[in-house]
């Protein structure tokens, strides 16, 4: 059976890796993101903000994220952002820096600050003109040397990485190849690339979501509100374009350019209307 079921979806993402039943799950991709790292093995970890049908149906933010602690104290932050962003470095160094500063409660002290580690996927390019699809972040000076190791910070583009089963080897690419191409997974034949006991977890996980009507509903839900965003910014872009195209031929036929306030007023089809007559009046013009 087809999966049809998308994890990057809010829903289905937080099932996945936010449930106390999927502990392992999560661990298993922290430590494939991690792998290489100080911090790439995951022991005792505890979901601080576990998956609630209701709170995750009523989200309406763009940020998907779980939050987990391991009995050592190191912290994490995994989130899917599902849609573009245009200071999104920004904000993940603010929810990294809101994280860390959390643990000094009244009375504690500096040393007792532990490591924060957030892991973003980003189902968009974050960095044009590169082709690694992950970026690992640390401060460091010009010699390579770490300030300090409690702040890391991962970004992993969805859309760079090649989602070829033949090329899918380490743990960290079966993850990626899962996000990906899970949707097209047939349940009962799952690709031999993805070997990990924990995605063949999450593959289970989004098979009882499409069997039960009412987990399916939800994630419809979910889905058609992300392609309605999604549908909503391209307009406001592409609307946006077209603004600034109008008072640039509404200068050249030496007209007063109309506010932008007005113009965002109008619907795409007026816009579009509005601007075809003001080119043929400059083309009549000349």
């Amino acid at each position: 059976m087809i999966l049809d079921i998308d994890p990057k979806v809010d829903y289905a993402f937080k099932r996945v890796y936010g449930r106390d039943e999927n502990r392992d799950v999560l661990a298993s991709v922290l430590e494939a993101v991690l792998a290489g790292t100080e911090f790439g093995m995951i022991t005792d970890l505890e979901i601080r903000n576990p998956f609630n049908d209701r709170n995750t149906a009523n989200d309406k933010l763009s940020i998907v994220d779980v939050r987990a602690r391991q009995k050592s104290g190191e912290l994490f932050n995994v989130e899917m952002q599902l849609l573009p962003f245009k200071e999104l470095p920004k904000r993940l160094l603010y929810y990294w820096s809101v994280s860390y500063a959390e643990q000094l409660d009244k009375g504690k002290s500096y040393p007792e600050l532990k490591p924060t580690i957030l892991i973003c996927f980003a189902d968009h390019v974050v960095f044009p003109g590169r082709t690694d699809w992950h970026t690992r972040f640390r401060v460091v000076d010009g010699e390579g040397r770490v300030l300090c190791p409690d702040l890391e910070i991962h970004i992993l583009e969805l859309p760079k990485f090649p989602a070829d089963p033949k090329m899918v080897v380490t743990p960290l690419e079966q993850w990626l190849f899962f996000l990906r191409k899970a949707e097209e997974i047939d349940s009962d034949h799952v690709p031999p690339c993805l070997t990990l006991p924990a995605i063949h977890k999450a593959i289970e996980e989004l098979h009882m979501i499409s069997l039960s009507e009412a987990d399916h509903e939800l994630y419809l839900d979910r889905r058609k509100f992300w392609l309605d965003e999604q549908s909503r910014r391209e307009e406001g872009f592409l609307s946006g374009v077209a603004v600034g195209r109008i008072q640039s031929l509404q200068s050249q036929l030496g007209l007063e350019e109309t506010p932008v306030k007005e113009l965002d007023a109008l619907a795409m089809d007026d816009l579009r209307r509005l601007e075809a007559e003001l080119k043929a009046k400059l083309a009549n013009r000349s």
